[in-house]
């Protein structure tokens, strides 16, 4: 069997109005339409996945500004479809909510701790229980959990141990 007949020369094809052509059967201006059709749909699909990318960053950045905290209603001002799902988005971009969720927290430990400092100064204002609990509560998720101190002691600093045995 002779190599040159099992090999199959895949010829480009386009599709057009439900018919297929071979590009290589096309004229030249044929040719150069295609190419510039070709062209314009590598760049709409790289726009397409830049507004995306777009759409995703102006979610994240609305997210804990304007919209609050809320993803649908970040959703809406960053323009997304309203038939898109909301936990389409914040599935993709799980681990960017995460990391900004930290990092408000972190902003927000500074509230919580001028916080504390009001209440020392004004020890009888109303609701001072309830803002130590929040701001505690704040602060522990923030990394600034409370240390306890555990002293040790002994009777005698010194231990001595047996002679080793060597069996």
């Amino acid at each position: 069997m002779n190599t040159e007949e099992n090999k199959i020369e895949a010829s480009p094809i386009v599709n057009f109005e439900d018919k297929e052509y071979k590009i290589e059967d096309l004229s030249n201006t044929s040719k150069y339409f295609t190419s510039q059709l070709s062209d314009l749909q590598i760049k709409e699909s790289k726009l397409r996945f830049e507004l995306d990318q777009n759409k995703q960053q102006k979610f994240l950045d609305v997210l804990f500004e304007e919209a609050k905290g809320n993803p649908v209603t970040a959703k809406k001002l960053a323009g997304y479809s309203h038939d898109l799902a909301t936990s389409t988005i914040t599935n993709a971009l799980q681990e960017e909510i995460a990391d900004l969720t930290k990092k408000f927290i972190a902003t927000t430990a500074t509230k919580a701790a001028y916080s504390l400092a009001e209440v020392i100064d004004n020890p009888t204002d109303l609701g001072n229980k309830e803002r130590m609990i929040a701001a505690k509560d704040v602060l522990d998720r923030g990394g600034f959990v409370k240390t306890d101190k555990v002293e040790v002691s002994a009777a005698s600093p010194l231990f001595i141990l047996p002679p080793k045995n060597e069996n």
